[in-house]
């Protein structure tokens, strides 16, 4: 058992619909939503915001930067256990608490949760906005090379030196299981989708396509990395256009 955390941030105003923000594997709300200007830019819009911290991945330097987690929801994890599912269902029970249907925004792993959180409760997304989304995660490939086990899957080698967690974060984290995404479980509601040109982990253009196309919209970033997708102005720019047409 442990935890998912939930932190709200003051600022937005409650005539806007909540937005959730979750991050993506071996990093944090602060680095992925603080840092690179996401949280500066929403709040300027007047969004209420709500940082996700995924199980194993609080780091106790960050709380103590005005982002301590006032939620804690327990979670299931572990060897055989769906990652996915576990925390689409405890997002579910964040979400009904705030009483009215949310703006899911997700990075990487992230993204894939948000994905079928959003289609197994469509009645709590009223967007989806999905940054290089992982169609297969390969988290058990991590898992048996953070072990010592096999060699660690391409493209990760130039993800986990930036990490600022723990091996035995990522060793627990990965653990549990992170099913490729399935072509039958598809989001209903409007979605924005982007990646970076030179991505080599997530290769979520083949789930776009599964996509409706009256309802989902797609940025490729050129230049663009897995990691630096984060930090484009582009990105942000769209997605309040894309929030604020919703």
């Amino acid at each position: 058992m442990t935890t998912l955390a939930f932190t709200p941030l003051v600022g937005g105003r409650s005539a806007k619909a909540p937005v959730l923000l979750v991050h993506g594997f071996a990093s944090t709300p602060y680095h992925n939503w603080v840092s690179t200007g996401w949280v500066r830019t929403l709040e300027a819009t007047g969004y209420p915001l709500h940082l996700v911290t995924l199980p194993y991945h609080r780091l106790q330097a960050v709380e103590e930067e005005n982002l301590r987690p006032t939620t804690l929801l327990d979670i299931s994890w572990g060897d055989h256990q769906d990652a996915v599912a576990e925390l689409s269902e405890s997002l579910k029970t964040y979400i009904e608490g705030l009483g009215q249907p949310a703006h899911l925004i997700g990075f990487s792993i992230g993204a894939r949760v948000l994905w079928d959180l959003a289609a197994t409760f469509p009645h709590l997304a009223l967007t989806l906005n999905l940054g290089a989304m992982p169609v297969n995660s390969r988290l058990d490939q991590v898992h048996s090379s953070l072990l010592g086990e096999t060699d660690m899957p391409e493209g990760f080698d130039s993800v986990l030196p930036f990490s600022p967690l723990a091996i035995e974060n990522l060793v627990s984290f990965t653990s549990a299981r992170f099913p490729a995404v399935a072509p039958e479980i598809i989001p209903q509601c409007p979605v924005f989708m982007y990646e970076g040109s030179k991505d080599g982990l997530a290769h979520s253009r083949s789930a776009f396509d599964l996509l409706p196309t009256h309802q989902a919209t797609w940025l490729e970033v050129a230049g663009r990395d897995h990691i630096n997708v984060l930090t484009s102005g582009q990105v942000r720019k769209q997605t309040v256009r894309f929030l604020n047409e919703h």
